[in-house]
């Protein structure tokens, strides 16, 4: 719900700054099957498997993330994308899975939804030993029922910055690689 709010508010900040639509036919991804790859992974993940798999799977799932963002790193937003998929890659990675708080879980109404050592392919409940939990899943969001990592947060701030920066114009989107602008002392 967050993704599909971000999208929403940049595609209305893209068009109230003069952006337009057709703008979208010259806005140009590098790799942009590794975002596919990604999702499907990332579905593998929330199946019911055993945690090492979806370790692995929800690993394997950032990194492709994070090649698709490095690859398109000259477009705007694309360097909040890669902070907090780096955020969310180490605390992954330090726990096997995206560590959740259970007092989040219960300010969102989702209350002894994910219970300890209960399976689940892409979380587990923040305990005594969680590493790295301030990056893990602890900020609620109760109008869509949810918790984000900060990583989350950063990611989502992204793509609003990105939608927006897609609808502008050409050159207002994205620095080309190897130019320079000149600053007016104007401004």
């Amino acid at each position: 719900m967050l993704f599909l709010a971000c999208v929403l508010v940049g595609v209305a900040a893209g068009l109230l700054g003069g952006g337009s639509f057709r703008n979208l036919e010259t806005f140009r991804f590098r790799m942009p099957w590794t975002v596919f790859l990604a999702l499907l992974l990332q579905l593998a993940a929330a199946l019911r498997m055993p945690p090492p798999l979806a370790s692995l799977i929800l690993l394997a799932s950032y990194l492709l993330i994070l090649t698709f963002a490095c690859a398109n790193r000259l477009h705007r937003g694309m360097g909040l994308i890669i902070l907090g998929t780096l955020l969310n890659l180490a605390v992954i990675a330090a726990n096997g899975r995206m560590p959740v708080s259970a007092g989040a879980l219960e300010l969102v109404g989702r209350a002894g939804e994910l219970l300890p050592g209960s399976p689940s392919g892409k979380h587990l409940l923040m305990e005594e030993g969680t590493r790295l939990p301030f990056l893990g899943d602890f900020i609620p969001l109760p109008i869509a029922r949810a918790v984000y990592s900060p990583g989350d947060i950063a990611i989502y701030a992204g793509v609003l910055v990105l939608t927006r920066a897609s609808l502008l114009p050409r050159g207002k989107h994205a620095p080309q690689a190897g130019s320079r602008t000149r600053s007016s002392p104007l401004g």
